[in-house]
Formats: structure tokens, sequence, C-alpha cells
């Protein structure tokens, strides 16, 4: 078949299926994220793709595992795609979709895509589609996005009981770990939250409450944002089962972490002669700890409410977390230099060492 003859093959192609012309299909489910097989070239030779920086991705589609499907490209600026390095088609900005039959029938079905975003691909996305039109009973898309949901929805109703149970026992407790208010309050009086007793059982259960809370939010985020997020991959999900396994998980490694991060508060304390602090000190990382989540948990039912699936704003979230963290450390230092009798440099060596370094190893561990 000659070049013109093939370029007119597919040219017609595109004119067909409008799916490069501003066409994007509706009614599609998201079959798989392509993120993860990014490469890039580096001294001739393919390179896998992880946070470096890089205005061309390559990756290799099997086109006979995906029959029936699609290929989305999308992206907020212009960007050109090209296959084999041939280019096929360009783009001002939005979603480019092409049906992977008609595509192997004029190329192979082991195509490599290359695509180019001069401006970066940072908002670039790259999924396997398949309308939501086509009978598929038992394919795995929908068995995924049944047990997760059902998994949510279920651990979601978990705690909203648990959470009455605690709000029955003793409301006042629970309305002041929930007081945005007493957040940026500098001072804190004495009988607040029972701070006496830091360890009283039922601060242990609003501990747990906290621990599973953020352990269903952060396996949320993990799940929708994996590509995005390193340390996702050691929380996958595959099964309702599964699901309740990684939570009890997840929660058991943060309950250890808030168990360890009392004792060194204690520590710490002792060590810089601070007697009066541990407990102001702690119930504020809950009280802070509870908010951020709670907000992380608004924005994540308000992007599945508008049907959102791009894995950044799960970053963002994260990124969000930690700026919320390191203003609710600012707090901790103020109501901490007004109860105690210390230089605020005292103060600061004290919250370098509970704080600012444990959540730098927090930042390290979650986000690179």
């Amino acid at each position: 078949m000659g070049i013109a003859k093939k370029g007119f093959i597919f040219t017609i192609f595109l004119l067909v299926t409008g799916d490069c012309w501003g066409y994007a299909d509706s009614t599609s489910t998201v079959i798989k994220d392509l993120r993860n097989d990014w490469q890039y070239i580096e001294s001739g030779r393919y390179q896998t793709l992880t946070n470096q920086k890089a205005k061309a991705i390559y990756f290799n589609i099997d086109a006979s595992r995906y029959k029936g499907y699609f290929i989305s490209i999308e992206d907020e600026n212009p960007f050109t795609v090209f296959i084999d390095n041939k280019l096929i088609a360009g783009k001002e900005r939005g979603q480019c979709l092409l049906n992977l039959d008609s595509l192997s029938r004029l190329y192979s079905s082991s195509m490599v895509f290359g695509i180019y975003q001069r401006k970066g691909i940072e908002k670039l996305r790259t999924t396997i589609q398949a309308p939501i039109s086509m009978e598929q009973p038992f394919s795995n898309v929908l068995r995924e996005q049944g047990y997760f949901l059902n998994f949510s929805i279920l651990a979601a109703l978990f705690l909203f009981a648990y959470f009455i149970a605690l709000l029955n026992a003793n409301p006042k407790l629970t309305l002041d770990y929930f007081n945005i208010a007493k957040i940026f309050s500098v001072q804190e009086r004495e009988d607040d939250l029972l701070n006496s007793r830091v360890t009283a059982s039922v601060n242990l259960l609003f501990y747990l409450f906290g621990s599973l809370f953020t352990a269903l939010i952060l396996l949320i985020i993990f799940h929708f944002g994996e590509s995005l997020i390193p340390v996702a991959r050691y929380f996958k999900i595959h099964s309702l089962a599964e699901g309740f396994f990684q939570w009890i998980k997840l929660s058991t490694l943060i309950s250890a972490l808030l168990f360890f991060k009392l004792l060194l508060i204690y520590f710490i304390s002792f060590v810089f002669h601070l007697k009066d602090t541990p407990s102001v000190h702690f119930f504020n990382y809950m009280r802070v700890l509870l908010l951020i989540f709670t907000l992380v948990a608004m924005g994540c039912t308000f992007y599945f409410m508008i049907h959102g699936q791009r894995p950044a704003f799960y970053l963002g979230l994260l990124w969000m977390s930690v700026i919320i963290f390191i203003l609710g450390d600012l707090m901790i230092y103020f109501k901490l230099l007004v109860k105690a009798s210390f230089s605020g440099f005292h103060l600061f060596s004290y919250l370098c060492i509970t704080e600012i370094i444990p959540l730098v190893i927090l930042i390290r561990i979650l986000l690179y």
C-alpha cells in the first residue's frame, strides 16, 4: 500500500470516528490508566518514567488485548500523537479518542505510541476506555467499580455508627475533638479534653476512630491516585474482603504511629523539661488530624459526585493535608509558647523533633 493511499485511509478513519476532532464518547468506562507504562528516551534507550521532567513520553499497547476498546489521550494544552514514529494526530486541547481495532488494522496489533507536549506532561492523561454500552457482564471493570464502592460504603457506615456511639457516650469530648475554633485558639483550658488523662479509655477510643477514619480516606486516595502516589502500590484492593484487610492493616499502622508519637512527645517533653505540654500538644494534633481528613473526605465525595477521574486531584489533596499540618504545627507552637516559660528557640527545637522531622519523613514516604 502506497504512502498516499495509507494516509487517505487514515484520514477517512479520523473523519468517520471524529475522535480527534473534538468528539469524546461520554458513555465510556476507564479500563486502565497507562501512566505506569510511560517511558522516556535517554541515551538512545527507553527508560521508565518516574518523576523525571519530560516533554515526550512513549508506551506500548497490544491492541489484541483490548478488542473493541479505545485509547483516550487528554490534556489542557496542545499535544501531538505518534504511532511507531509516525505522526497521526494533533489536538489543541481536550480529549483525543482513538479506536484500537482500527489502529491495529492500519499498523499492527503491537504499537508504540509517542506523545509530545511542548509545555510538559504534568497534566497529560492516557487511558484505555470501553463504551458502557458494550455487553460485559463478567468484565473486571464492573467488578472493580462494584467492590471498591461497596467497601467504601460499608466502611463509612461502620465509622458513622462508631461516631454516633462516641457522641452519645461523651458529647462534650466529641465536640471538643471536632472544635475547629480551638485549633486556632492560643489559650487552652486545663479541663479541656480530659487533659490530665491523655491515655483515658474514652480518649483511646477516639484515637482508634481517628486511625480508622484516616486509613479509609487514605485508601480512597491511594485507589484513585495510584499512578501518582508511589506508596499506593502497597495497599491495592482487588476484592471486598481485601478492602477490609487493607483497611485493618493501614489502621493498625496509623494507630502504632500515633502511639509512637505520643511516647515521643512525652519523652522529648521530659528531656526539654516541658512537663505541662504533652497533653495540649497531642490533643491539638488529633484535632488537626481529624480536621484534615474531614476536609479531604468532603473533597473526595464532591469529586466523585462530579465524576472526576484525574489522579492529580488526589495527589493535590495529600499536598493540601501537608500544608494544613504545617499550619497546625504553627498553632501548637503558639499554644506552648503561652503555656511554657521557656524561650521560643527552646520550643522550636522541641517541635523540630516531635513534629517537623516526623512530617518530613511522612512526606518522603507518601509523596516521593
